[in-house]
């Protein structure tokens, strides 16, 4: 549920391909050991989505600072409710159909995206920020793709 709500956070305002996009970089994370967390009960190294998608500045939707964190945690809490909010289920359906295979991944191996307007800001900004000196792989509705982030 928590990579469905990813999706949901981070992208509900796409497309069904800018959605299946965003889980596939989530599945493309969960595939390299750089991008784990870990397990609470163990503190060992933890694949699983979920695990992705909470680590820390991985997905901004869940950081303490986001608004639509607060969202998220109710939509969480509340399952039945989460369920019925279309965006919900073509999120879960997004992901499910990159985990089963159903849609190829369209960011071809993408693990990084940022809306272009983020891009742009970050561009223009004397801040550091991940994106500056690359170019994007590909744009998906408002989403730039990044590949070969370190």
């Amino acid at each position: 549920m928590i990579a469905a709500l990813t999706i949901y956070g981070e992208a509900r305002g796409c497309s069904q391909h800018g959605r299946l996009a965003v889980a596939h970089t989530i599945i493309n994370r969960a595939k390299e050991r750089k991008y784990w967390g870990m397990a609470r009960s163990t503190g060992h190294p933890d694949h699983s989505l979920a695990a992705v998608c909470l680590r820390a500045w991985q997905y901004s939707v869940w950081n303490e600072s986001d608004p639509n964190r607060l969202k998220l945690e109710a939509l969480r809490e509340e399952y039945e409710r989460a369920i019925e909010d279309i965006h919900c289920r073509n999120s879960l359906k997004a992901l499910i159909d990159a985990l089963d295979g159903h849609e190829p991944d369209p960011t071809d191996g993408a693990t990084h995206y940022l809306t272009q307007q983020a891009h742009e800001k970050a561009l223009r900004s004397d801040r550091d920020h991940w994106s500056k000196g690359r170019d994007y792989h590909l744009q998906i509705g408002s989403h730039r793709f990044f590949k070969g982030v370190a």
